[in-house]
């Protein structure tokens, strides 16, 4: 097995490990021919673009309890994937878990803080960028297997 089928294995994913050692999908190329593709599946937003005008007060949220997140954190299925940074549910699961006693109570305490920094927009701007931030991977489909999907 691969690294990455490894991985949905050891995560308990076993139909997500199925799939993907029954996939033909790729990689796509980094060259001018994904990017043509890229961009005719998906064209440039037509300019001039009509973003509302920035609020002058912070709109003010309701905070996120410890117990609602430890909530939405304990709903992910097992398995699920994480970024490409590597930070899977599992882990928040495993860090925030009562069985690693006052350690997970005090970073469930620290996560929702973080969140209510994202909710009222307190982000440092220098950090935004990388916070906000995105990475894609643009995949080759398997003619066949697109058509058969649809």
């Amino acid at each position: 097995m691969s690294a990455t089928q490894t991985s949905f294995h050891s995560d308990g994913d076993v139909r997500g490990a199925i799939r993907l050692l029954t996939s033909n999908d790729t990689i796509a190329p980094r060259n001018e021919d994904t990017l043509a593709s890229l961009l005719d599946k998906h064209p440039p937003h037509p300019e001039p673009s009509n973003f509302p005008s920035p609020l002058d007060v912070i709109q003010v949220w309701e905070p996120v309890s410890p117990a609602v997140l430890a909530k939405a954190i304990s709903s992910f299925y097992p398995g699920s994937a994480g970024g490409l940074d590597g930070l899977r549910p599992q882990i928040l699961k495993d860090l925030t878990s009562k069985a690693v006693g006052d350690e997970g109570q005090n970073c469930l305490e620290a996560i929702t803080k973080l969140v209510g920094l994202v909710a009222t927009g307190m982000i440092p701007p220098a950090i935004a960028p990388i916070f906000f931030g995105a990475t894609l991977t643009a995949l080759k489909k398997n003619a066949v297997a697109s058509v058969l999907s649809q």
